[in-house]
């Protein structure tokens, strides 16, 4: 059961608003807000008989009101003011601007979704390739990837791009070009010096990038996370950083048909 209706949020929340951007509201202006917190609509009111009969000499039915422009509603609740110089903020005016103008957040039913990784749940592994796969096309960075992890990404085809380490201990790199020449997935490789890459992401072509608590290669045999970075202009700063990292990352060519005969 909800505690306070529609009307009562409202008003709580423009108290709370107001003084966490420093400014006051007396009860007089918090009375003027909770009563008509919007512009006023238009309104007809049909007339009684009697109102009716002495109305009918001036030919008309019906007694309206019209619509409160904008700017009357602004001085009606005291964000604005008349100045020597012009219409002016008030305090109540700038806090509730401030307000308006706060970075937009996702829509609870469209947010992205944050998958906790059990060591315990068989089902572990899976749910992090269904939240990658549900996706677009786009980018993993992962420094440390190894050669399972890369098979297991071969069967996801929204990671179309990888970006690790240029680290070939053990052959790594020439175990991913093999990897890569004999899957018929659409995937391209790219390395940079381990000094460039720390944190590990997914980043789709749209939407939010996702931090990896860590490697691919681990992120099922302990407790963690797969996070989305909900803010936009994160996102895009991340995925232009990489983006540009991408651009200068040396390629690994797929294996030829010769060289995985051997």
């Amino acid at each position: 059961m909800d505690l306070v209706d529609e009307s009562l949020h409202r008003t709580l929340t423009y108290i709370d608003v107001v003084t966490k951007h420093g400014a006051t509201v007396s009860r007089a202006q918090l009375e003027i807000f909770a009563s008509q917190p919007v512009p006023a609509p238009r309104t007809t009111r049909s007339l009684n008989l009697s109102e009716l009969m002495r109305s009918h000499a001036r030919g008309y039915e019906q007694e309206v009101t019209p619509a409160e422009d904008s700017v009357a509603f602004l001085f009606r609740v005291g964000w604005v003011r008349d100045r020597e110089g012009g219409v002016r903020l008030t305090e109540l005016g700038r806090a509730v601007l401030s307000h308006a103008d706060r970075p937009p957040l996702a829509d609870s039913e469209d947010a992205p979704i944050t998958v906790t990784i059990d060591p315990a749940d068989p089902l572990a592994y899976a749910r992090l390739f269904d939240l990658l796969s549900s996706h677009g096309n786009g980018l993993l960075v992962d420094r440390y990837l190894k050669f399972d992890g890369l098979a297991d990404l071969t069967s996801i085809s929204a990671v179309n791009r990888v970006l690790t380490s240029n680290d070939d201990a053990r052959n790594r790199l020439s175990l991913f070009a093999r990897a890569v020449g004999a899957s018929s997935a659409e995937l391209e490789i790219r390395t940079v010096p381990a000094t460039d890459l720390h944190d590990r992401f997914f980043i789709p072509d749209d939407g939010p990038v996702y931090i990896l608590g860590s490697s691919l290669n681990s992120i099922a045999k302990r407790p963690g996370v797969v996070t989305p970075i909900a803010d936009a202009a994160a996102s895009a700063a991340l995925r232009g950083a990489y983006a540009d990292i991408w651009g200068r990352a040396a390629v690994i060519p797929e294996a030829t048909p010769s060289e995985l005969e051997v």
